[in-house]
């Protein structure tokens, strides 16, 4: 278990997160590693992010690698469904599995999600609302009623969690 403070800080920079367990592992190692009280919420708030941490093929404020996959109408229908129910995915540009969920939609229906950059270098960013809602990891998929899926999630079990009753033949 880490003792020192100042060793706790420099494992959570480390780990390049934009605030404590922004990644899953570190949210898991943080979790198991330093006690709750240990660090000062003013501290975490001023964590950085270690630029050696992301993908040095990606550029700051770009939006990450381009979906390939197009959508059929079962990811559209379940997009917008998704939508006017309030849901919203939290994620990061450099972010391989925010990638692959973006995937699973395809470029039409990724077009209708709400989507929150919680990388303050990524294109339209809005980390506060990331602290807001408590993202530990990326993706997070965040539900009106409070409800989080944390990782990739298929889309069946999005569509069971959001009340969706329509065509569940996915393609992606």
């Amino acid at each position: 278990m880490l003792k020192s403070t100042s060793v706790m800080k420099n494992f959570i920079a480390s780990c390049g997160t934009l605030f404590i367990g922004t990644f899953m592992l570190c949210g898991i190692i943080e979790s198991l590693s330093i006690p709750n009280n240990a660090i000062a919420a003013s501290d975490r708030a001023k964590t950085t992010i270690d630029k050696s941490s992301s993908p040095t093929n990606l550029i700051a404020g770009e939006p990450g690698r381009q979906i390939s996959n197009t959508s059929g109408s079962a990811e559209i229908a379940l997009a917008i469904h998704l939508r006017k129910q309030g849901v919203k995915m939290y994620g990061a540009f450099w972010c391989g599995y925010c990638g692959r969920q973006k995937e699973l939609f395809g470029q039409q229906a990724f077009a209708k999600i709400r989507y929150i950059e919680c990388d303050p270098r990524g294109s339209n960013p809005n980390p506060q609302a990331c602290n807001q809602a408590g993202v530990k990891g990326f993706p997070t998929w965040v539900f009106p009623n409070g409800q989080t899926f944390g990782g990739l999630t298929s889309l069946s079990a999005l569509a069971n969690a959001s009340g969706y009753t329509g065509s569940r033949n996915f393609k992606n």
